[in-house]
């Protein structure tokens, strides 16, 4: 038993790996197994060609003649008694308070996700060598078919299977010195609905089986070399150059082949998100992946339009026009899903959604997506800006009163920074999305737009986060992405007054946030100021806090969930990066200059292989001798 000899001891030589190219795990270990030395090799990699297919090839050698039996198949969840998720009131006695008391699975046992699945069919046959099985999570949630083909030196098989596990063991009869191997072919089905799910899963993991693993891997192969046709280059810092290619290999890795499914904020790992989606991911993980492949950053904007009914029927509950999309969303149906009710004020993610449409179409210049896609989220959007908005007389403005803006522990604020802008800027995107397409833009839009309140400090003139606020200045502005306030005017004073210096070599937004996303702000704000130094001090804290080197350089959110990967951090540093070290940003032109581009010190040449903007790739440097220089790629 291999578990048994690893908490034993009975293993050494225990190497694992990932090939960022391919996109493919590899382990390798002996086991110490009833006095034979068996030396185990594993390879495993989601296929990135076929969007429903996993592969794992288990090559086993042992020093002496021996027979060794594996058990394969679909296992159900520990059945546990579960309300929905959703219907947790904030905060729950169990729950840690502010995160800080960590996310942990052992805390989370009352509530279902969409990760906990009850099993419904199982299926399969040892003479087939497939077993399969159908689950759907509870209270009517989402369904899914997987099922497992195995291939390989299988000298004999028998079924294992009960009703709720389908299971099969294997044979291999290995002589001594020589190497045999498994092939486990798994496939997975979200297009129906039990049994139906559980045929359709057995039928493409015998398929993937037919079709045979080099082929599978030739394929999968050829689509990651395509992918890493657009990658980033650092000369001058390994460590920076290593996590910015594992953070985009982490992008591209999380994207969904699947149009119908959005990136989500941890995949299905972390306890506390359970693969729902949060507004992280359109300031975030699909900003920083939109640049390098837009065909695959497109999942994202097209779940907006998929759940743009469910938005509507939201804002018309909460008593305003246009549509209102939720903080935390399934990324089935789109729907509320969060536990905190308070988060319902949280109205700066719709915000950002229609930045997301409005993006992605400057980056295909696609009329036919901005007509379909884009504008009836955005039009949507406008109206509930404007809905939700309200006219003070006195002050002759339009404010947002008790909202919650990206700086959570804020709680229920008046005029947030952040939400305000975000407002003003969607709703000028709106009447230039409707000048394009010939249409007609309601004139609230830019009446609401002009007069939008957007807080400043009385004493210094600066921006801060918002009008309650007693800081002199904002500190880290908001939580988001500076991308979305590059256009906000800020003097060089208060530029350097957001980011505040804390010891030596050291330059982070507030000691008591340390967190790398939030300091995007800052590597643009360095950047447009120009200072190399404090550029370079903020991303070399982007790419080390809250990162894992013993787990490939994955990232957490934060030390209270240490669960990974958070998709976040990946996005923050890749746009720092760009945005700050070239100067350039999306508009509706391509990318354009805002400011001057500036290496961060130390740094001889930033390099971004390919880019994308309207179908042609471009190649875009910045050289410490020679400048900025964008080419157009063939």
């Amino acid at each position: 038993n291999v578990a048994e000899a690893f908490a034993a001891g009975k293993h050494r030589d225990y190497r694992q790996q990932i090939d960022t190219a391919t996109a493919t795990l590899r382990t390798q270990y002996t086991l110490q197994l009833g006095g034979v030395a068996l030396r185990v090799e594993v390879e495993s990699w989601l296929s990135r060609s076929d969007r429903h297919l996993g592969m794992v090839r288990c090559r086993l050698t042992a020093d002496q003649d021996c027979i060794v039996e594996a058990e394969v198949g679909v296992r159900a969840n520990d059945t546990v008694a579960r309300h929905p998720f959703r219907s947790l009131v904030w905060p729950h006695q169990d729950y840690p308070r502010l995160y800080g008391g960590g996310f942990y699975e052992k805390r989370m046992t009352y509530a279902w996700h969409p990760g906990h699945m009850d099993v419904v069919a199982v299926g399969g046959s040892a003479g087939e060598a497939t077993w399969g099985a159908a689950a759907v999570a509870a209270h009517d949630g989402p369904a899914v078919g997987v099922a497992i083909a195995v291939g390989g030196d299988i000298a004999e098989v028998r079924d294992a299977s009960d009703q709720s596990n389908a299971r099969g063991i294997v044979s291999l009869r290995l002589p001594a010195g020589s190497t045999r191997e498994i092939v486990l072919y798994a496939a997975f089905s979200r297009e129906d609905r039990p049994p139906h799910l559980l045929k359709g899963a057995l039928a493409a993991a015998q398929a993937a089986r037919a079709r045979g693993l080099e082929s599978l891997y030739a394929e999968h192969a050829a689509v990651w070399a395509e992918l890493w046709r657009g990658e980033v280059r650092i000369e001058g810092n390994a460590h920076l150059d290593r996590q910015a290619r594992l953070d985009l290999f982490m992008l591209y890795q999380n994207a969904p082949v699947d149009h119908r499914y959005p990136m989500q904020i941890m995949g299905l790992a972390a306890p506390g998100y359970y693969g729902n989606v949060l507004w992280d991911v359109d300031c975030f993980s699909w900003l920083g992946l939109l640049p390098f492949a837009p065909d695959l950053a497109i999942s994202t904007p097209l779940f907006r339009r998929r759940t743009l009914d469910q938005a509507l029927l939201m804002a018309t509950r909460s008593g305003h026009r246009g549509a209102y999309y939720p903080w935390q969303a399934c990324p089935y149906a789109g729907e509320d899903n969060g536990p905190m009710a308070q988060h319902n004020r949280a109205i700066h993610m719709t915000f950002e959604v229609a930045q997301t449409m409005w993006l992605q179409w400057c980056a295909i210049g696609d009329r036919a997506f901005l007509r379909r896609e884009a504008w009836p989220v955005m039009a949507a959007v406008a109206d509930f800006a404007c809905s939700r908005a309200v006219w003070v007389p006195w002050e002759g403005r339009y404010e947002y009163k008790e909202v919650i803006g990206p700086e959570e522990p804020f709680g229920v604020i008046d005029n947030d920074l952040h939400t305000a802008a975000m407002a003003q800027r969607i709703l000028r995107l709106a009447v230039r999305a409707a000048e394009i397409l010939g249409l007609g833009a309601d004139p609230l839009w830019t009446a609401v737009a002009d007069h939008m309140y957007l807080p400043r400090n009385p004493r210094t003139g600066f921006w801060q986060p918002h009008s309650g606020s007693e800081k002199p200045s904002p500190r880290r502005w908001t939580e988001t992405t500076a991308y979305h306030l590059a256009d906000l005017p800020a003097s060089e004073a208060q530029l350097r007054d957001a980011m505040v210096p804390v010891g030596k070599g050291e330059v982070i937004t507030d000691p008591e946030h340390n967190l790398p996303w939030n300091l995007c702000f800052h590597a643009l704000a360095a950047a447009r100021l120009g200072d190399e130094e404090a550029f370079a001090l903020v991303l070399k804290r982007q790419s080390t806090i809250r990162v894992d080197p013993g787990t490939f350089g994955l990232r957490c959110e934060m030390a209270g969930n240490d669960a990974g990967p958070y998709i976040t951090g990946c996005g923050s540093l890749l746009q720092g990066l760009l945005h700050g070290g070239t100067g350039l940003h999306w508009s509706e032109k391509g990318l354009t200059p805002r400011y001057s581009p500036c290496l961060p010190a130390g740094i001889e040449r930033l390099t971004f292989t390919r880019l994308r903007w309207h179908d042609q790739d471009h190649a875009v440097t910045v050289d410490r001798r020679q400048g900025l220089c964008v080419e157009t790629c063939d």
